[in-house]
Order: C-alpha cells, then sequence, then structure tokens
C-alpha cells in the first residue's frame, strides 16, 4: 500500500526531464530531501530537489517545497 501511494503521489509531480520514457510500472521509488544521493540498484524512480541535477538510469522526478524555505 505504501508504495502505490509513493507511486501516486510521484504520478502528481512534474518530472524534471521531459526527454525521459514513461513512468515505470514496477520498482522502488527513492524520495530524497535534504540532498541528492545514490539511491540502491532496485530503485526506478528518485524525487529531487528542483536545484538537483535528474539521475541518469532511473525516472528523476522533481519536487519544489511550497511550504516552507530550504
Amino acid at each position: 500500500m505504501k508504495a502505490l501511494l509513493a507511486a501516486a503521489l510521484l504520478l502528481l509531480l512534474a518530472g524534471c526531464d521531459t526527454a525521459q520514457a514513461a513512468f515505470p510500472t514496477s520498482g522502488r521509488a527513492d524520495y530524497q530531501l535534504g540532498g541528492a544521493w545514490q539511491p540502491p540498484g532496485d530503485v526506478t524512480i528518485v524525487a529531487r530537489d528542483r536545484t538537483d541535477p535528474p539521475l541518469s538510469g532511473v525516472y528523476s522526478v522533481c519536487y519544489i517545497n511550497g511550504f516552507q524555505t530550504q
């Protein structure tokens, strides 16, 4: 259930790179707060701050924190 909710949330967010492939339907998501890092090998979706570069080889999603400053 957690993975489904995470995937639904990621679908609502804008992608950082419009040239990437379609949203993956399997694998794990990694939501990276406070800076980017290399995720585990089974991660297929990464959500990062809009100021961090997209990660090659996974579906990258950027988030914008609208309720507080970082």
